[in-house]
């Protein structure tokens, strides 16, 4: 079964990644990436380099820049749409409108301190702008523990509610008069039909990223950021679906845990970047993969033994386990 050419962004110690109608897969830069567009003048993408987040640019002949970076804080994604972008910016609770040439034009600010609202994925529905959320909370990560049914989906402009009652929704996607929303925290991909009715699909992972293509509907699904046992075994995958009856067809291991975007490209914009994932060795760059993945999973470990011997409980057990043993590193921060 061929595929079309799919351009696809991982975060959390991913990159971005081309699929080809054969279904080989070619890692094209090694940035986290989330946010995808593909415009005019080339593709946009949120990417994450140093600890900062910026708008990337690779234009038709290959040619890789900055298009801006100011105030961009956890940036979730990125949308063109009447001759400015519109940047998710997650940490701040705001949406940027970014001219082509980089310039700030508006932010759209909403209630809440940091990354109340957990604003992520846009797109455009019966010609206008709208954002996904899990949910209307006043404090920073409030939606931790408590994003069961409180998402939704909203105009931009009027702040008017689309669709409520998700879970952690992400990637609406408008194809003709039906509408399809992740339903992550729930693993259910919805589609709204014209009549009102819903059609759901459960699948064995978190879902969140998709993309229409002529033939087929293509649905990310990743691994969870929980799963500790095998971390580096597991790779998220690209589902192909039936557009009709969402029912998996065919499926594509990508060799990194998460998805985040997905889009369909043309194909002499795929010829270009297969062109620069030409230039790098891909096993260095799997390497190098493997190598953020255990330092992402070591900085993880070195949270929760904090967490852990900040406790007024736990702590005191590892200090008398740390005496009993005579060992002075059982438990401990590494020093």
């Amino acid at each position: 079964m061929h595929v079309e050419h799919l351009l696809i962004t991982c975060p959390d110690a991913g990159g971005l990644v081309l699929v080809s109608p054969d279904r080989s897969v070619m890692v094209v830069n090694e940035l986290d990436a989330t946010g995808l567009c593909v415009y005019r003048s080339g593709i946009v993408r949120c990417a994450l380099d140093e600890k900062t987040w910026s708008l990337k640019l690779i234009d038709w002949n290959g040619r890789e820049s900055v298009l801006s970076s100011t105030g961009i804080e956890d940036a979730h994604d990125v949308l063109y749409f009447d001759s400015a972008f519109y940047v998710v910016s997650s940490g701040t609770n705001s949406i940027q409108k970014v001219s082509h040439r980089g310039e700030l034009e508006r932010t759209y600010e909403f209630p809440g301190t940091g990354d109340a609202w957990h604003l992520n994925c846009l797109a455009i529905v019966n010609g206008r702008i709208v954002a996904c959320a899990f949910g209307e909370f006043a404090n920073h990560r409030g939606y931790k523990g408590n994003s069961m049914n409180s998402g939704f989906l909203f105009d931009l402009e009027s702040g008017s509610r689309l669709w409520e009652g998700l879970s952690q929704p992400h990637t609406p996607v408008q194809d003709g008069d039906r509408l399809f929303v992740c339903d992550s925290e729930t693993r259910r991909l919805l589609v709204r039909n014209p009549d009102g009715t819903t059609l759901e699909k459960t699948f064995d992972g978190y879902i969140r990223g998709i993309a229409i293509g002529t033939t087929y509907a293509y649905l990310g699904l990743s691994c969870s950021r929980n799963i500790d046992t095998a971390l580096y075994s597991k790779t998220a995958k690209l589902l192909t679906l039936d557009k009709q009856s969402l029912e998996p067809v065919g499926e594509i291991d990508l060799p990194f845990p998460e998805i985040y975007a997905i889009a369909v490209i043309e194909p002499a914009l795929a010829t270009t970047l297969q062109r620069i994932a030409g230039t790098m060795s891909q096993k260095s760059l799997l390497e190098i993969r493997r190598l953020r993945q255990l330092l992402r999973h070591a900085e993880r470990v070195e949270i929760e033994l904090s967490r852990l011997n900040a406790h007024p409980i736990v702590g005191r057990v590892l200090r008398i386990l740390r005496f009993i043993k005579r060992d002075d590193e059982f438990g401990a921060l590494p020093k």
